[in-house]
């Protein structure tokens, strides 16, 4: 079992009474979003706040769990071979500490490029660094995949990707063992919508939370949750109670009544905030 049991997860969809708070480490000078539970903590992808991003200025971070909302200094992640990331969103296998990670230009290393380009790689997570990066094999120059999230038993890899047409979809690809290689990526059918589908994230294997423009939502980014019911994907619904009328993302629950998502609802930038079930 990953985060929660699919019962309990139900509960916490249908209930409307939120606890919602600004995360202790909330900076300024830099926009934080993306978290992902890592042992006792989180990881997240932070980037400095500019008025012309430059690729490679995201990083990967992580900070202990003191209290809810009350996070430790951040510990940036060490990660070789490659200049820098973009989109850092990663996420991990426990039982074997391999990771599945975001990177920028992973074809084309320190490419001036305006247009920044987004691949998966895969790694393996020893202490605060990441080691043996390599591209997925799937991926390939000129397609967008990003946002990867990895079922509990390793073998279904699901992100975002704009591979089969303009719009950013829902994508998976499978592998048969833990040493095989990976399917070419097919887009999960019940998932096709009309708008862009961001930060995907697998809860127990039958939650799968993400984040859409979708027509009729609160405003611009909004949380939306599928249960996998008889191996199908349901269809979206909006996690309401937790969205805003700006940009709310990247939901990673850390047990059964609580976890952290991303939003800019104070109007400024994205920032991290901790939410809690009401008892």
């Amino acid at each position: 079992m990953k985060y929660l049991l699919f019962f309990l997860s139900l509960c916490l969809l249908q209930s409307d009474n939120y606890t919602i708070k600004l995360v202790s480490i909330t900076s300024k000078n830099r926009m934080d979003y993306a978290p992902r539970k890592l042992k006792d903590g989180i990881v997240f992808t932070s980037s400095p706040i500019l008025h012309e991003p430059k690729a490679g200025e995201s990083k990967l971070y992580f900070s202990k769990i003191i209290n809810g909302e009350q996070l430790s200094k951040p510990i940036k992640i060490k990660v070789k071979k490659y200049h820098g990331l973009e989109l850092g969103v990663m996420d991990i296998l426990p039982s074997t500490n391999e990771l599945f990670v975001t990177i920028n230009d992973p074809f084309d290393e320190g490419s001036n490029d305006k247009m920044i380009s987004l691949g998966l790689c895969t790694g393996i997570m020893e202490g605060s660094s990441i080691k043996n990066l390599a591209i997925v094999s799937f991926c390939k120059p000129g397609v967008m995949y990003c946002h990867p999230t990895i079922s509990d038993d390793g073998k279904v890899l699901i992100f975002s990707s704009n591979a089969e047409k303009k719009d950013i979809q829902i994508f998976q690809s499978t592998r048969s063992t833990l040493d095989s290689d990976w399917s070419a990526p097919e887009p999960i059918e019940e998932l096709a919508i009309k708008g862009n589908c961001f930060f995907p994230n697998l809860i127990n294997d039958s939650l799968l939370v993400f984040s859409s423009s979708m027509e009729g939502g609160k405003g611009g980014l909004d949380i939306y949750t599928s249960k996998k019911i008889a191996g199908k994907w349901s269809k979206p619904e909006n996690w309401a109670e937790l969205n805003s009328e700006s940009d709310d993302s990247s939901l990673e629950m850390i047990d059964e009544k609580s976890g952290y998502l991303s939003s800019s609802r104070d109007g400024s930038f994205d920032k991290l905030y901790y939410f809690r079930l009401g008892e």
